[in-house]
């Protein structure tokens, strides 16, 4: 049996190309999904205590984390997919979240809602969702090698 990798909702899943990576996507996700969950407690008990409670950034902080965390799951799927656009899907990938990043920020100093608190959580977002990736890819013990490469040496 081949791992899967879970498509867009609705979408049932498809098989992974580099199989072992399969269930790391998986696993990404849920991580990911954990990972806003405890920032959006995190970002609405630090408004709370602050004196200035700034909800409107804290709002829009955990809703752009979210928007963090389905960018960086889904590049990620796209990618451990595998074919020739994998370095595509990476690198749009970074491009996406810095998008996101820099959508948030603006649209927080537009609507003067507190830029600095949306700047701080989105920090936490990205280290959080980077770390998410880091540990999900890395549990998975995967060849860096495809074992099919060594069948057919070249010349």
């Amino acid at each position: 049996m081949t791992d899967q990798i879970p498509s867009a909702p609705g979408g049932g899943s498809r098989p992974a190309a580099r199989p072992a990576l399969g269930g790391a996507v998986a696993e990404l996700r849920r991580m990911l999904l954990l990972t806003w969950g405890v920032l959006a407690v995190a970002a609405t008990a630090a408004t709370a205590v602050t004196p200035a409670r700034p909800w409107a950034a804290t709002a829009t902080a955990v809703a752009a984390a979210g928007l963090l965390a389905a960018g960086t799951w889904w590049t990620t799927s796209h990618a451990v997919a595998g074919g020739e656009g994998m370095t595509g899907w990476v690198a749009g990938g970074y491009l996406l979240k810095a998008a996101i990043v820099a959508g948030a920020l603006i649209a927080a100093r537009t609507a003067q809602i507190g830029h600095r608190w949306v700047g701080l959580w989105m920090i936490a977002a990205v280290v959080a969702c980077a770390g998410s990736e880091v540990v999900a890819l890395t549990r998975r013990r995967a060849p860096a090698v495809d074992a099919g490469a060594e069948e057919h040496p070249a010349g």
